[in-house]
């Protein structure tokens, strides 16, 4: 059977599944070519919208209806994009690569999907010849601190199956200077000088998530995945959504949680939160 994406007019490319001679409505605002679409749709379902609230709100009514390991979800522009601990996630149209990809892992291993989202941004910026990459504890891609990805993890169970939306944002032409992340953020473009296609960026950033989708339960992800974080040693705070813990990031386990030593000199597990790091 033939993939063949597909939206919701308005201001969408709309193509119906097991057609020929597909019916399409395009918006003019659209940057994204209906060539490489159509070349990333026939290797996995796709589903591409020029505007919607969320790409995970999305994919997870599509995990509902029912669809398989690899799927995706693209926009050009969203405005309710969502963030840890209740963020928003700021990104102009045809500014970010900003997408959706679903997946079923090992129950027990669903825990790993952030960790998992993280280490294919990394490796794909490091492909790119970005400098500095590194991972801000547990899923923030940072070139020399400054944040390039943000991801999101939310996860769907039907009949005692998790599946789970892996929702990533990723600057590659966003202007920061005149926004309050002019010295916290950067995108892909300003930090190597040159133009970017972000439909050739996302088949790489997939190669990537379809190659550790098939190891997520591996010491190699995990390991890999520690290797990228850039806050092991340091002292820091972390802020769970209901207060704050601190100390020094001593280790990460293959969970993915945090291990504090506090300034009373006793360890401390943390998964997940947000955390500042003191230089």
């Amino acid at each position: 059977m033939r993939r063949l994406y597909e939206g919701r007019p308005p201001n969408t490319i709309r193509i119906q599944r097991d057609t020929m001679s597909p019916s399409i409505e395009m918006s003019t605002q659209m940057d994204y070519s209906h060539a490489h679409l159509e070349t990333i749709a026939a290797t996995r379902p796709l589903r591409y919208f020029e505007q919607i609230a969320s790409t995970n709100g999305l994919a997870l009514e599509w995990i509902h209806e029912g669809t398989e390991a690899g799927s995706v979800v693209l926009t050009n522009e969203q405005f309710s994009g969502r963030g840890r601990l209740g963020r928003r996630w700021f990104a102009p149209a045809g500014t970010a690569l900003l997408f959706t990809y679903i997946y079923s892992p090992p129950n027990e291993f669903a825990i790993r999907s952030a960790m998992l989202g993280a280490l294919a941004v990394a490796e794909t910026c490091t492909m790119l010849g970005v400098p500095d990459i590194g991972i801000k504890y547990p899923n923030d891609v940072q070139s020399n601190g400054l944040k390039l990805s943000g991801i999101l993890a939310e996860a769907a169970t039907s009949a005692n199956k998790i599946s789970v939306a892996l929702g990533i944002g990723l600057n590659v032409r966003v202007d920061f200077s005149t926004t309050p992340f002019e010295y916290t953020a950067a995108s892909l473009e300003q930090l190597l000088n040159r133009p970017l296609d972000r439909l050739g960026l996302l088949s790489a950033l997939l190669d990537r998530l379809d190659y550790w989708r098939d190891r997520i339960a591996s010491d190699l992800l995990f390991e890999s995945w520690k290797d990228y974080l850039n806050m092991l040693g340091k002292p820091v705070e972390i802020n769970t959504g209901g207060g704050s813990v601190s100390g020094i990031a001593q280790d990460v386990l293959p969970s993915g949680a945090l291990i504090l030593e506090r300034t009373d000199g006793k360890q401390q597990q943390v998964m997940a939160g947000d955390l500042v790091v003191y230089r």
